[in-house]
């Protein structure tokens, strides 16, 4: 599940998004941009280390987050897509 503008659609394969997996936050109201490391899973949720984001005390952001915000993050540049992949365009 994702949303396209304030839509809610379903991306067509379920994510898992596992311990050590990039992944990216989709929605920006809680100010995390850019690529995020999964370090814990729970049910539906997943918590993220994003280490470009600081805290006050110096360490890197750490925000428990519903995986239907999460996405995987886009494929290597040169990478071959295939009909039926999904695409952000």
């Amino acid at each position: 599940m994702g949303r396209l503008y304030g839509e809610t659609y379903f991306v067509g394969k379920k994510m898992s998004f596992e311990i050590g997996e990039w992944v990216e936050v989709i929605g920006n109201e809680d100010g995390i941009e850019g690529s995020c490391r999964v370090i814990d899973h729970s049910p539906g949720r997943r918590t993220i280390r994003c280490d470009i984001l600081i805290v006050d005390d110096g360490s890197p952001l750490e925000e428990v987050i519903s995986i239907r915000r999460l996405r995987p993050t886009p494929p290597n540049v040169g990478a071959r897509l295939s009909l039926g992949d999904v695409v952000e365009a």
